[in-house]
C-alpha cells in the first residue's frame, strides 16, 4: 500500500470520528438553550416585578394601573441594556398590584415565589 493511501485513509477515519462526535453532541445543546431563553423570560420577569414596585412607590399609583416597559425602564438594574422581551416571543403585561405575566404559558415563562408589587 503506498503512502497516498494511507494518509487517504487516516483522513477518512479522523473524518468519520469527527462526525460521529457531532452526532452526539448536537442533541444535547438544543434542550439546553431552550432552557436557557425560558429562564431568562423567568429572571426577566423577576425583574419587572422589582422594577413595578418602585415605579409603583414613585409614582404613587394605584393597584390596578397598567404601565409599560418604558415606563419602568429606569428602576431597572445598570447592566440591562436593550430590549426586555420574552426570547420566546411573549408579551409582558405590567399592572400594579399583580406580578408581571408573560403571554406564554407554562412555568418558566412565569414570575415564581414573587410579592406583587401591591402598594399599602
Amino acid at each position: 500500500m503506498s503512502t497516498k493511501n494511507k494518509k487517504i485513509i487516516i483522513v477518512s477515519g479522523l473524518v468519520l470520528v469527527f462526525l460521529i462526535v457531532l452526532l452526539i453532541a448536537i442533541p444535547s445543546f438544543v434542550p439546553s438553550r431552550t432552557t436557557t431563553s425560558k429562564l431568562s423570560c423567568r429572571n426577566q420577569l423577576l425583574m419587572l416585578n422589582n422594577a413595578v414596585s418602585k415605579w409603583a412607590e414613585a409614582e404613587a399609583a394605584t393597584n390596578g394601573t397598567e404601565i409599560t416597559i418604558e415606563q419602568v425602564r429606569p428602576y431597572f438594574p445598570g447592566y440591562v441594556r436593550g430590549d426586555v422581551r420574552c426570547p420566546d416571543g411573549g408579551k409582558y403585561r405590567l399592572v400594579v398590584g399583580q406580578t408581571p405575566q408573560c403571554s406564554l404559558d407554562g412555568p418558566l415563562h412565569s414570575c415564581p415565589n414573587a410579592e406583587s408589587p401591591i402598594r399599602p
